[in-house]
């Protein structure tokens, strides 16, 4: 407490030796002015990871898809089967002798993958709604 009061002692001396009384008037104007300029002038510019562009590719794709299964599914079981389609012939794929290996994964590394990719995903989120809170 002393100490506060002594540099308050000191501050008021050394404003009084300078003969300064009161701000001028536009001193507030001013600072704010230089303020602004200076926020504005160091904004980051962001870029998305995934341009508009891109996103409309993606919509027309999958809305595409989508279109075509409810369209050419003449079928009504509910189960997935690529012979349903007979706009491309499929009958190439049995031609293919080509077997992929039996790899087995345990469910302890299995868990750990997805916990990576769901908190690796909710760090991005994290990331932009951060980097975003900076700006404004």
């Amino acid at each position: 407490m002393n100490k506060e009061n002594n540099i308050d002692n000191i501050s008021r001396d050394l404003l009084k030796a300078a003969n300064i009384t009161k701000a001028p008037e536009s001193f507030t104007a001013n600072i704010m002015s230089k303020i602004e300029a200076h926020n504005t002038a160091s904004l980051p510019v962001l870029k998305p990871l995934i341009s508009k562009v891109m996103w409309l590719l993606i919509a027309i794709i999958t809305f595409g898809i989508t279109i075509i299964t409810l369209v050419f599914n003449k079928n009504t079981e509910s189960t997935f089967s690529i012979e349903k389609y007979p706009i491309i012939d499929f009958s190439f794929i049995e031609s293919i002798n080509f077997s992929l290996p039996n790899i087995h994964i345990s469910d302890i590394t299995l868990f750990a993958i997805a916990s990576f990719g769901i908190f690796f995903f909710i760090q991005l989120l994290i990331i932009d709604r951060n980097s975003r809170a900076s700006i404004s």
